[in-house]
């Protein structure tokens, strides 16, 4: 006879004996052991996470392959071509003189794409938590704040990892790479297959409809099943919503220099 639980998600284990995830068991995996886990059993790592969440380790993990990443494409930047390009594509007239300053700047400055990662993926990683903890809060969820956070980091590694190896390897054998290029070079987001005529709000728009990023998506939602202990609908509410808000906020703020420079 089918158990009161059958109709509970395979991947959803049953709830412990407080209810509550992080309710002081030890964890089974190690934080090593669950960078490579969720590439092959997500579900067991999330489980993990659920019993004692592990942070320190895969966000220096992130860091450091974004700096990586930031570093071998500031190596490979046309300076000259990435701001003649921005240019145009927000449809703006500037001074010859100007442009020469802003290219020079750039190049001397190559140094701060690679430097700025290190304050600046902590801090949008922190706050994406924090949007996600309210969400899953406001679904009568009880997670916790560090189990958010764990939950999102691992979920959100794979794909940061092959996503940041394949751009870099593709990046040093193109070379003389642009900030737009960037987005069409890896052909694994619409952007790619946009024309390089393309504004940059819907290049930036298109670059979220992303294989690597749905791939964070789908393991985020089965991870705020998992550890936050919610519906599927719910879950995927929480994944989804803040991501389609990003990707219009930044569509917006990469139109704003057209809108008051025009």
């Amino acid at each position: 006879m089918m158990g009161a639980d059958s109709d509970r998600p395979a991947y959803e284990p049953a709830p412990s004996a407080t209810g509550l995830p992080g309710s002081g068991n030890d964890a089974k995996i190690s934080s090593f052991n669950r960078l490579i886990g969720v590439f092959t059993n997500p579900a067991a790592v999330f489980e993990d996470i659920a019993r004692k969440p592990t942070v320190a380790l895969v966000l220096v993990c992130f860091v450091l392959v974004s700096v990586g990443q930031g570093f071998i494409v500031a190596k490979n930047t046309d300076f000259e071509a990435n701001a003649i390009q921005s240019i145009e594509a927000m449809g703006i007239d500037v001074p010859e003189e100007s442009l020469d300053r802003q290219i020079e700047s750039s190049a001397s400055r190559w140094y701060l794409r690679p430097a700025l990662g290190v304050v600046f993926w902590p801090m949008i990683l922190l706050i994406s938590a924090t949007v996600f903890f309210l969400m899953l809060k406001l679904t009568g969820s009880q997670i916790g704040f560090a189990a958010t956070l764990s939950t999102m980091l691992h979920a959100y590694w794979p794909g940061k990892l092959v996503y940041s190896i394949l751009l870099s390897m593709l990046v040093i054998r193109n070379g003389a790479v642009t900030d737009m290029g960037l987005l069409r070079v890896l052909k694994s987001s619409l952007a790619g297959y946009l024309p390089e005529s393309t504004s940059w709000p819907l290049m930036t728009l298109a670059a979220f409809a992303d294989v690597f990023k749905i791939w964070g998506i789908v393991l985020l939602a089965m991870g705020f099943v998992i550890v936050a202990r919610v519906s599927k609908g719910k879950a995927w509410t929480a994944a989804l919503v803040p991501w389609v808000v990003i990707a219009l906020l930044m569509a917006g703020l990469v139109a704003l220099p057209g809108l008051f420079m025009s």
